[in-house]
C-alpha cells in the first residue's frame, strides 16, 4: 500500500517552507549542521502536560515532504489541546541527493531548503503560540551518541527521550517513529532481525543502518521510560514478533499489518483526540480516521491500522502456543489425508506483502478450525477471543470491508526452516527473482522473469550469499517463539506457504504505474 505524490499537494506542502526560506537569509547553523545536543524549546517550568507526544522520524530517501506534512499537523490543535499536549520532535532530513532522484521537479524548486537540510537532523518542541514549523523553531543536532550522527544507534534513541522528557515534561508519554519498516525476517540483520528506521541508501556512513526491535527496547529501557503508547507509523509492523519484543515497553500499540501509505498518520485528530478522550477512545479516533484518510487518497491499496493491550498479549500467546501445539501434533501424527488439508489452508494462506513471506495468523485458524472443526475448533476459536481482546480496535479499507474480510495480525511462516522471499516487477505481472532461504543461512536465487511465483527447478538458478547466521540462531530467540515455539511449525510444515499476495489475486488496474509510488 502506497502513495502518489501529486505535485500540486506537494507545492501546497512546501508553501510555509518557502515562506521560511525566502523571507530570511540562510544563518550559518541552517548551511551546516551543528554540534550542539541541547535543543531548543526547554522549558520545563508550570506544570506537566497530560501527554507528550515524542516523534522520532527519518525521510528514508522519500519521506521527506509527507514526514513534513505530518509534523505540521501537531500545530492544528486549540489553545485547550496545546495546554495538554505536547509534541517534541526529533527528525533526520534525508540526503537531498536522494530527494533529487525521487522528484527532480520538486528538488530544484526548493533546492536550497534541501541542500541546507541535507542529512541533518531538526529537534524541538512544538511551539503552542505557533501555526506551523519554521525554520527558527528547530536546532540542528548532529551528533546523536557519543562520536557518531547514527539515527538508528539505540543511544541516539535514548537520548532523544531523555532530553524530550526534560523540553515537555507529561504524566504520560507517547513514542511514534515513522520511517520505512521492514517487518521481520531471519536475515534482515543478524543481531536484531526485525527493522524499522531505514537510513537513506545515499548517506554514506549509515546508509545500510537501520533501526531493530531489540535496539528500540533497548533504547527505550535505559532511559528508564515507559510508555503509554508505541506507534510505528510504518509498513507491515503488526506482526506477532513486534507484539512479543514490545509488550513490556508501553501500554497500548498502534500498528499496520499491511503497507502504510506516504502519507502517515492522521496527528492534528490524534493530539485532539488525546486531549478530549481516554486513551483508548483516542487511539480507536486516530486508527479510524487515519484508515478513512488512506482509503480517500488511495482507494485501490490494501490499509488497516490496529491499537493493541499489551497486558492482554500474554494471554493471546498462551492461545498461541495451544494452537501451535496442536497443529504440529495434528500435521505430524495425522493421517495423510489431514496433512492434506492442513496444506491446502497453508497453500491458500493469506499473504500481507507481495514479496514477503507474512501471513494473518488469525485468518489461518479460522480456515483450520473450517477445514477441521474436530482438530482444531477449540483452539483456534481460543486463540481469535484472545486476539480480539487484544486487539481493541481494528480499522480496515473498504475493500476488505466490502469482501467482509478482516487483516488481524501477521506472522513469519515458512516450510522446513525455509523462507522465501519474492521480487516482482512494478505492475505486478512478472517475477524477477525468488529468494529462497535454509536453515543454515544459506540461500539461493530463482531467476526470471516469469509468470508464475512457483518455484520450478527447471529455473537458472544463482548461489545466494550467507546471511551469517541460522535460523535457530534468530527466529528462535525471539520472545515470541520462545512463548509459543512457532518455529517448530515453520520446521514441521512441507507445504510452501500461499506465495501470492491479495493485491495480486484482485488484479488491481496497474495499467499505468505511479511514477512516485511511496510507502512506509
Amino acid at each position: 500500500m502506497s502513495n502518489t505524490i501529486d505535485i500540486n499537494k506537494m507545492k501546497k506542502t512546501f508553501l510555509w517552507i518557502l515562506t521560511a526560506v525566502l523571507t530570511c537569509s540562510l544563518s550559518a547553523s541552517l548551511v551546516s549542521c551543528s554540534k550542539d545536543d541541547e535543543g531548543t524549546n526547554v522549558k520545563t517550568d508550570g506544570e506537566p502536560a497530560e501527554y507528550t507526544i515524542m516523534f522520532y522520524a527519518h525521510g528514508g530517501g522519500d519521506l521527506d515532504p509527507e514526514i513534513l506534512d505530518n509534523i505540521d499537523d501537531f500545530y492544528k490543535g486549540d489553545a485547550a489541546t496545546k495546554s495538554k499536549v505536547r509534541v517534541a520532535v526529533c527528525y533526520k532530513f534525508s540526503d537531498a541527493n536522494s530527494l533529487a532522484d525521487n522528484d527532480p521537479t520538486s528538488y530544484e524548486k526548493f533546492k536550497n531548503f534541501w541542500d541546507a537540510w541535507s542529512n541533518c537532523t531538526a529537534r524541538f518542541v512544538v511551539d503552542p503560540n505557533e501555526q506551523s514549523f519554521s525554520n527558527d523553531q528547530a536546532s540542528k543536532v548532529n551528533v546523536h551518541h557519543e562520536g557518531s550522527d547514527n539515527f538508528t544507534h539505540p543511544d541516539s534513541l535514548t537520548n532523544f527521550i531523555n532530553w524530550a522528557k526534560q523540553a515537555a515534561p507529561a504524566k504520560n508519554y507517547i513514542l511514534v517513529i515513522s520511517d520505512h519498516g521492514g517487518g521481520y525476517t531471519p536475515d534482515d540483520e543478524v543481531e536484531g532481525t526485525r527493522g524499522i528506521v531505514y537510513m537513506d541508501k545515499a548517506d554514506k556512513v549509515f546508509g545500510e543502518t537501520h533501526f531493530t526491535l531489540n535496539g528500540i527496547v533497548s533504547a527505550v529501557n535505559k532511559s528508564n521510560t515507559h510508555f503509554k503508547t508505541v506507534y510505528f507509523d510504518a509498513c507491515v509492523m503488526n506482526m506477532c514478533e513486534y507484539w512479543y519484543g514490545m509488550k513490556d515497553i508501553a501500554d497500548y500499540l498502534m500498528l499496520s499489518t499491511f503497507n502504510t501509505p506516504g502519507d502517515g498518520g492522521s496527528y492534528d485528530v490524534l493530539v485532539n483526540a488525546l486531549a478530549q478522550q481516554d486513551i483508548e477512545s483516542a487511539l480507536a479516533a486516530h486508527c479510524k480516521y487515519t484508515v478513512q484518510k488512506w482509503d480517500n487518497n488511495d482507494p485501490e491499496r490494501l490499509h488497516d491500522m490496529a491499537a493493541i493491550r499489551t497486558s492482554d498479549i500474554e494471554a493471546f500467546g498462551e492461545a498461541a502456543k495451544n494452537f501451535t501445539d496442536v497443529l504440529v501434533d495434528t500435521y505430524t501424527n495425522g493421517s495423510v489425508e489431514t496433512q492434506e488439508t492442513i496444506d491446502q489452508a497453508t497453500s491458500t494462506a493469506f499473504k500481507i506483502t507481495p514479496q514477503n513471506p507474512y501471513y494473518d495468523l488469525i485468518d489461518y485458524a479460522n480456515d483450520l478450525n473450517r477445514l477441521l472443526p474436530t482438530e482444531f475448533g477449540s483452539v483456534s476459536q481460543a486463540l481469535v477471543t484472545a486476539f480480539n481482546k487484544a486487539a481493541f480496535c481494528q480499522e480496515s479499507c473498504t475493500y476488505l470491508k466490502q469482501a467482509n474480510r478482516q487483516v488481524e495480525v501477521s506472522v513469519f511462516m515458512g516450510w522446513e526452516g525455509k523462507y522465501d522471499y519474492i521480487s516482482w516487477n512494478k505492475d505486478f505481472s512478472k517475477v524477477e527473482w525468488i529468494k529462497v532461504t535454509n536453515p543454515d543461512g544459506s540461500g539461493i536465487y530463482y531467476n526470471g522473469p516469469v509468470d508464475s511465483p512457483d518455484i520450478d527447478s527447471s529455473m537458472d538458478t544463482d548461489v545466494a550469499k550467507a546471511y551469517g547466521s541460522t535460523f535457530a540462531a534468530t527466529y528462535e530467540q525471539t520472545a515470541w517463539d520462545k512463548a509459543t515455539g512457532w518455529s517448530r511449525w515453520i520446521k514441521a510444515n512441507k507445504m510452501r506457504p500461499n506465495p501470492l499476495h491479495e493485491s495480486v489475486i484482485r488484479n488491481f488496474d496497474f495499467d499505468d504505474p505511479k511514477e512516485d509510488d511511496r510507502e512506509h
